[in-house]
């Protein structure tokens, strides 16, 4: 292994603070979609236009950043470990998660979703009880006429994810072969040239075309598998080699400039679709677009600013996978309650962040010192030490 190959394999925190980042993004996201004027599970009677430009700003890029992350981490986790013994942990830290969180914790979501009125659940006036054990697992599958959520509603970036790993994994050690080392060196060094990273978002915007032509179903906040897919393998090539570091440091301004342009065309023309073809091609142009460079900015600047430990960042990057598990359960738990409050708008979405986040933030404090719990929900368990002996003399 060359020294360069010893290096790409020691941590990086800038990857650790952005998940961190992700992850309180991604809570702000779901806090607001409650009063957006895009359609969602629950809504306030009154919406806003504000809320509904950041939902769709964040929108761009949030989920698209966390599958690059994740393939940026995959790198490193191939560094350390067998092909089986990636499997092993993804499994046990990603379908484990997931198939608790639909049995239990998403059927709080579901269950709020019924009370609210969601049109396209059957209706439910019941307590949680008797909607848990006589409805939600016996009546059918969620948005199919029942309440069972087989796709997990926001946990499926679980499952998308430990599906990306086993249809990815050969692909990636292909990747460690010396022919293909070489051959992402030249695309690294070529992506260091100014706007020479803008070369990555051209699939992206053919497999965005694709997916909604031939898996219109298939796209989960707004992206297509197919784009995910894409990203998930852009973040393990641009940690392979130092050079993607430094070109996504380079292109970060000219990223930002041209992510904030198109960001705005996406919004506008996004508030106007149409069956007009043309205002169709432009949105899936400008869509991948902003999304991708938001992508380089995000991390160019990380990169710069925030490759630097901390002694809290270990504890923090702990808690993201438990907190994401539960959060979108518990807003909408708290939507629920909040909306029929008669104060403003925004005085509802401050009420609901403040009141979600303590009930999160205390649930994933007593997950992380229990070790079943852990297991539960994708933390790893922590071995038992025993207290040292005394030696007697």
């Amino acid at each position: 292994m060359s020294i360069n190959q010893q290096i790409n394999l020691e941590r990086r925190n800038d990857i650790d603070w952005l998940r961190i980042f992700a992850m309180v993004m991604i809570f702000f996201f779901h806090s607001a979609r409650a009063f957006d004027q895009i359609p969602w599970e629950i809504k306030n009677g009154e919406t806003n236009l504000g809320f509904t430009i950041f939902v769709l700003f964040t929108a761009f890029w949030i989920m698209p950043l966390f599958f690059l992350l994740s393939g940026m981490s995959f790198y490193y986790a191939l560094g350390k470990r067998s092909q089986t013994e990636i499997i092993k942990e993804r499994s046990k830290r990603l379908m484990i998660p997931y198939i608790f969180g639909i049995c239990t914790i998403v059927s709080l979501q579901v269950y709020y979703e019924a009370l609210f009125g969601n049109e396209y659940l059957p209706s439910f006036n019941g307590n949680f009880l008797e909607f848990y054990i006589f409805h939600y697992f016996t009546q059918g599958f969620y948005y199919m006429g029942g309440f069972f959520p087989i796709t997990g509603i926001y946990l499926w970036y679980l499952l998308f994810l430990f599906i990306f790993t086993l249809v990815c994994l050969k692909l990636f050690v292909y990747f460690r072969k010396e022919n293909m080392i070489k051959k992402l060196s030249k695309l690294a060094t070529f992506s260091t040239k100014k706007g020479g990273i803008l070369i990555f978002v051209i699939p992206m915007i053919i497999l965005e075309f694709l997916g909604v032509v031939f898996l219109p179903f298939i796209q989960p906040a707004g992206w297509s598998v197919l784009v995910y897919l894409c990203i998930f393998i852009y973040g393990y090539i641009f940690a392979s080699n130092e050079q993607f570091k430094k070109a996504l440091e380079k292109n970060s301004v000219v990223a930002l400039i041209i992510g904030t342009i198109s960001s705005i065309i996406g919004t506008i023309v996004y508030l106007n679709l149409s069956t007009d073809i043309t205002i169709m091609i432009l949105f899936l142009v400008f869509f991948p677009l902003s999304g991708f460079c938001w992508l380089v900015t995000i991390l160019g600047f990380a990169s710069k600013y925030l490759n630097k430990s901390s002694k809290h960042l270990k504890f923090l990057n702990e808690l993201v996978l438990p907190f994401y598990i539960l959060h979108q359960a518990i807003i909408i738990m708290v939507d629920y309650y909040i909306i029929q409050l008669s104060v403003s708008v925004i005085l509802k979405y401050l009420i609901v962040l403040a009141i979600a986040f303590g009930l999160i933030l205390g649930l994933v404090l007593i997950i992380r010192k229990i070790n079943i719990l852990r297991l539960l929900f994708g933390m790893r368990i922590k071995k038992n030490q025993k207290p040292r002996q005394a030696i007697n003399n």
